[in-house]
Formats: C-alpha cells, structure tokens, sequence
C-alpha cells in the first residue's frame, strides 16, 4: 500500500471517529433528541475541541458518561470566554427547543439554555467583533465584507427580535391553546431575559453550563427592555381577552341582582397566567381591580359574608402585587387598587385594632382614599404625618420626585388642618427643596438649583445657610452651560480623551469667570497629546502640542515643566531632521536646519548644543569640498598623465 493511500484512510478513519465521538456528545448535551439525520458537520465547533483533545476523543468513543462529564466540564471551563464556542452552543441549543416538544424537560432546558446565551452574546462588544467579521458578500467584487456598526445595529435589533418576538408568539399561541406547560417556558424566557445579567448568568449554572462575558449595559439594557415590552404585549392581549368574558351580557343576564360584571369569568381566565408564576403588574392589578369591584357590588347588596370569602384569593393576588409596586405613588392605578383591596381588609376584619391598621396601609398606598379617611376618622392626622416622614425618607434617597409627589398629596388634605401641621408640613417641604437645590447644584444644573433655592427661602427667609445658597447660585446660574463644558472636559482628560477635552474646554467663553480654569485643562490636554506624539516620533504634532499646552498656561511651575519638555522635543526633531541629512551626506541641507533653528529664542544650552552641531557640519561640508577638490586634482593630473602618454606614443616624438 503506498504511502499516500495509507494517510487517505489514516484520514478517512479519523473523520469517522470524530463524527462517533459528535454525535455522542451531542446526544450527551441534549439526550433524548434524534441526532441520525444531523450532518456533524454543521457543529464542526465542537469537532475542533475534541481534535485538540485526544483523551476527549478516547472517552466519547468508549461511552463512559461519568469520564465525558468530567471532560465536557474541563472544556466548559476552558472556554467559558471563547464567544465562537458560546455563539455555536447558542446556535446548538436554539434548534433543538425549535426541534423539541416545549412541555419536555429537555424542550425547556434547551429554550433556557439558547436563550440566556444568546442574550449575553449580542449585549457584548467582544461578539461582534467576531461575529461581524466576513459577514457580507459585496455584490460587485464578490469579496465578503465587514459589517458596519449601522449593519451590526440592524443585525442585532434582528436577532434580538427574532428571539424573543418568537418567545412571545410561542408563548401566547400556547396560553391560548391551554398548552400552559409550553406556555411557561416561552414567559419564563421573557421573563428571565428581563432580570438582566446575573440572573441569565445564574440560569446557565443551574444547568451546568459557565461562561464569562462582559455585557456593555447599554446593550444589556435593550434585551431587557425589548423583553419587557414582548411579555407586556402578551399580558395586555391575556388581559383584553378576560375583559372580554367579563363584559359578555349572556353571563351577566344570569348573575344575581347588583354583580355589574362576570368578574368570577374574567377573573378564572386570568389566574391561569397568574399560576405560572410570571409576575406581571398589569396581570395582576386587574385581577385585583376585579376582585374589589366584586367586593363593592356585594357590599351594595349586603352580602358581607361573600365579601369575607373573596378576601381569601384577593390577598393571595395583593401580595404577588406588592413587591412590584412603590408606595407613595398614589397616581399608580395598581397603587389605587392595592389601596382599595386594604380598605376592604379592615372592613372585613372582626378586630377593630387590626382594621385600623388596615386603614393606615390603605392610606399608605394612596393617601387620597376618601373612604380610608373617613373610616379612620381622627387617626388620619398621624396617617398624614407618617406620610412627611416617608417623603424625607425619599429625599434622602435622592427620590425626589417620589418626595414631591407626597408632599403635593399631603398638603392637599391638610388644607383645613391645624396651625402646628400646616408649619410641619411647610418646614418638610422646606427640607426638601433645599436637598434637592444641592443635588441639582451638585449636578450643575444652577439654574434650577436657584428655583429650589428660592422656594426655601420664601418658606425660612432668615435661615443663614438658605441665603448663601440662594447667593451662590445666583452667581453661578449665569455660568451653568461654561461650567458643564468646563466639568466634561475634566471628565475626559481623566480618561486620556485629549482631543474632547480640548474641544469642551474651548467651550467655556472667554468672558467666563472659569476661563482660566478652562486653559488650564486645555494645557493639559495639549501637553498629555503632545507628549504621546512625541512617544511615536511624531515630533513636528508633539512641538505644536506643546506650544498650544505653554501658551495657555499662566502657572509658573508648570511653564517650566513644559517648557523644558519643549526644548528637548525640539532638540529631539531637530536632531532627527539633521541625522536623516547627515545619512545622506546633504550638509547644506543640515546646516539650513541648524542655522534657522539657532535664529529662534532658545536656551544657551540648546544654543551652544546646536552651534557644536553646525561646527561638525561645517566640518564635514569642508572635507567634503576638500576631497572633492582633491578628486578634481586627481582627475585633471590624470588627464594630463594620459594625455602625455599618448603624445609620447606618436611617431618621431621624444
């Protein structure tokens, strides 16, 4: 047999042996799916990593699942930051829950797994990078091209829809089919994707599978957001789709006299969303409307033991609706019906220590509740306050807009209160206007710093620190845009963004009392640039650089610095410019160099340095002139040799 035809079979046997070892791991990662009809050469990724590792290979084809755990764990792990190797598992997974029954626990597993990959691959720089190479083939040279970022934003809004428009479609398509096993997986993706990145990176633990990415959150942030959205879209046709069996007049023609609504009906219809554990606001806030309007209706008609049992499975919804929701925004619908649903609580309750307690929480979510306050009658004012007492709470947060809208809510029940509460509640308001005049100062937003500054000094004009903080934003008002250029040129140049912070910091006018300050970071800026000019012999950017940095500056340490620096750019250019004339023998050319760099405004130092240098030029130029003067002699006595020679030569001469 020869030689060649023994590597063709060597070939032929290894390409067989890892198509086995393919399919067994394949069958290993996603057991129970049909592999038969795969090509293997469609997850030639995983083929590359068993090829690089022999006793991977050995451990496939001998079917020990205990040693191919061991090593596919050895792998994950190896490449748990290869974006190529996490993209084709991605890729690997999503076909199979496409190819799967959704109710399996494989299905899901695999729905779980594609999702949460491809998630974190297309929310980091580091995929596109790769993914963007080679993507596209130019119709005219026939040559594939690299992506640009217009086409990797189109691409990525495209696969990103792709993904989880699927989900929604899916899940929503099932939910309606009463399929609410495949259901759940579709909203448990959906769901997932908008917890962000730890809980998609904890996802893929749980099923054994590590990686480490480094997600740009801005890209993060669309894959939650566009998550969001999809499983909204979903509730809001569920919730449509209850309105609608609650409204039909058929079933309400048959209810007993008062019920408005099919509440029972719409309610049952979407408690089936409900029970998989999905939480969504506007789910769950309609069941609770539903429930207290349910309430009310019996409470017209004095069916109160009725009331009593709907407590039961209203509470269970009012507590998955708690967390989700913030109280002290009362104009929340879900805050007014959680408000409503307490009310109900305390009137129901056999306990009058406990109702009143109820009807505090009822207030606490919506301090506007009429029937809250009449129920708690005189024990409504402590209500009130507690309220102050949460609005500075929020303020301390930074909340500030949660702490206004408290503080606009309570000063409209305390229209007719007594002098003491109106002053705690104008002395809150006034806390409050001054904490955020600081943030907004603190920002450099002056200008509105100086409305809230103002308000609190109309409610405490005499208070010493109000003044000075009305004084000092009236100053630097007028200053906010100079100032915000002045603060994101500092920002830059602390990055080594040298070209923006020049540019912000010309921003500041040049009648600004921040002028100066605005020179100084350009100094820098120009100095630092220069400076790395000067690193990649770039000496002609790094002198001008430096110019601009000594001409801005006006502090005498720091003139000195630049200006030394200056001087040995200059020395180091001019050094440059005359040893390139020098490796070329062109000393007329060095000495221009010379002669006009010595007309300038230099050290004696760098003078007498230079001077030096034109000495040896001149030099050279001299034995230069000589030598050639010499050559010249050479030539002509040489000339005058042969002429002689010749004449010598002829007949009859002596």
């Amino acid at each position: 047999m020869s030689k060649g035809m023994q590597r063709q079979l060597e070939t032929l046997a290894h390409n067989l042996e890892l198509s086995v070892a393919i399919f067994r791991l394949l069958s290993y990662l996603i057991p129970g799916s049909d592999w038969s009809a795969v090509n293997t050469g469609r997850y030639d990724f995983l083929g590359k990593i068993i090829t690089q590792r022999p006793k991977f290979l050995k451990v496939l084809l001998n079917v020990d699942d205990a040693l191919v755990k061991k090593e596919w764990s050895a792998v994950l792990k190896e490449q748990e930051s290869n974006v190529q190797f996490l993209h084709g598992l991605a890729v690997l997974y999503r076909e199979q829950a496409l190819a799967s029954s959704g109710d399996s626990s494989e299905g899901e597993r695999s729905w779980l797994i594609s999702t949460a990959l491809w998630s974190l691959l297309i929310s980091t720089e580091v995929f596109w990078d790769y993914f963007s190479l080679d993507r596209i083939t130019n119709r005219d040279t026939g040559e594939r091209d690299t992506l640009t970022s217009e086409d990797q934003e189109f691409l990525r809004e495209s696969i990103l829809g792709g993904i989880l428009s699927s989900h929604g479609s899916l899940g929503n398509r099932n939910f309606v089919a009463g399929q609410l096993d495949e259901a759940q997986v579709h909203f448990h993706c959906l769901d997932l994707c908008r917890q962000g990145e730890e809980a998609l990176i904890e996802s893929l633990r749980e099923h054994s599978l590590t990686c480490k990415l480094n997600p740009a959150g801005k890209l993060l942030s669309k894959v939650r957001t566009f998550a969001d959205e999809t499983l909204d879209d979903v509730c809001n046709g569920i919730v449509r789709e209850a309105k609608k069996i609650s409204s039909n007049p058929e079933i309400i023609r048959r209810l007993d006299e008062g019920i408005r609504k099919n509440y029972e009906g719409g309610i049952r219809y979407i408690d089936n969303f409900i029970k998989l554990d999905i939480p969504v606001i506007r789910v769950l806030r309609q069941s609770l409307e539903w429930y207290n309007h349910w309430c009310y209706d019996l409470y017209v008609t004095q069916q109160i033991d009725r009331v009593k049992q709907l407590m039961k499975p209203a509470i269970v919804i009012a507590e998955q609706l708690i967390p989700l929701c913030t109280k002290g925004q009362a104009y929340r619908p879900e805050n007014h019906a959680l408000s409503q649903h307490y009310l109900f609580r305390g009137f129901t309750t056999d306990e009058p220590q406990n109702a009143v307690s109820e009807y505090e929480e009822a207030l606490e979510w919506n301090i506007s509740n009429d029937n809250a306050k009449q129920l708690l009658g005189d024990a409504y004012k402590s209500i009130v306050m507690k309220q102050l007492d949460r609005a500075v709470e929020r303020a301390k947060k930074n909340d500030f807009s949660g702490a206004f809208e408290i503080m606009d809510a309570v000063e409209k029940q305390i229209e007719d209160s007594d002098a003491s509460s109106q002053e705690r509640v104008r002395s809150t308001r006034a806390y409050i206007c001054f904490q955020y005049a600081n943030m907004l100062a603190d920002d450099g937003r002056f200008r509105e710093a100086l409305k809230y500054a103002k308000q609190t000094h109309e409610i405490i004009p005499d208070h010493e620190v109000v003044k000075k903080l009305v004084d000092e934003m009236k100053e630097y008002a007028p200053e906010e845009d100079n100032l915000r250029s002045l603060k994101s040129a500092r920002e830059v140049l602390d990055k080594e963004r040298y070209d923006q912070a020049i540019k912000y910091a010309a921003e500041v006018s040049t009648g600004s009392r921040f002028h100066g300050s605005a020179c100084r970071v350009q100094s820098s800026a120009f100095f630092h640039r220069g400076m790395n000019a000067a690193n990649k012999e770039r000496f002609d950017d790094a002198v001008k650089d430096l110019e601009h940095a000594l001409k801005l500056n006006d502090d005498n340490e720091d003139r000195k610095v630049i200006s030394k620096q200056l001087e040995i750019l200059r020395q180091n250019r001019i050094g440059l410019e005359v040893k390139k004339a020098f490796d070329s023998n062109n000393w007329t050319r060095a000495e221009q160099i010379l002669r006009s760099e010595l007309k300038k405004n230099l050290s004696q130092n760098f003078k007498t340095d230079l001077q030096k240098y034109l000495s040896m030029v001149l030099n050279a130029k001299a034995v230069d002139l000589i030598n050639e003067t010499k050559k010249i002699e050479k030539e002509f006595a040489d000339a005058i040799n042969d002429i002689m020679k010749t004449v010598k030569e002829q007949p009859g001469v002596q």
